[in-house]
C-alpha cells in the first residue's frame, strides 16, 4: 500500500490522494487492538506523508470505550453518524 501511495502521489501527478478503510471493526475482530493500532499508527503516517486524505470507519455501538479512545488518537477528526440524529463532526483543538 505504502508503495501504491507514492507511486500515485509522485508518478501520476495527482495532487491529493483518498484512502478509505470501510471498517475497522472487521480489523479488530480479527486482530487485538495493539496490532490494529500499530498498523493504522504506520499506515496514517504513510497517507499523511502522501498529502493524502484518509477515512476510516468504524461501527462505534460494537466496541466498548477502551478501543475507540485509543484509535481515536490516530485521527485528526472524528465524523459521528447515526440512523437517529444528525451528523457532527469533532476536529482536534489547536
Amino acid at each position: 500500500m505504502s508503495e501504491t501511495l507514492v507511486s500515485v502521489y509522485k508518478g501520476h501527478g495527482v495532487n491529493r490522494t483518498r484512502v478509505m478503510v470501510h471498517s475497522l471493526s472487521t480489523l479488530l475482530m480479527c486482530f487485538d487492538l495493539r496490532t490494529v493500532f500499530r498498523f493504522l499508527h504506520v499506515f496514517t503516517g504513510r497517507v499523511q506523508s502522501a498529502d493524502g486524505l484518509g477515512l476510516f470507519c468504524i461501527d462505534s455501538a460494537a466496541h466498548d470505550d477502551q478501543p475507540m479512545n485509543t484509535l481515536k488518537q490516530l485521527f485528526d477528526g472524528i465524523a459521528t453518524t447515526s440512523e437517529d440524529e444528525e451528523p457532527s463532526v469533532r476536529l482536534p483543538r489547536n
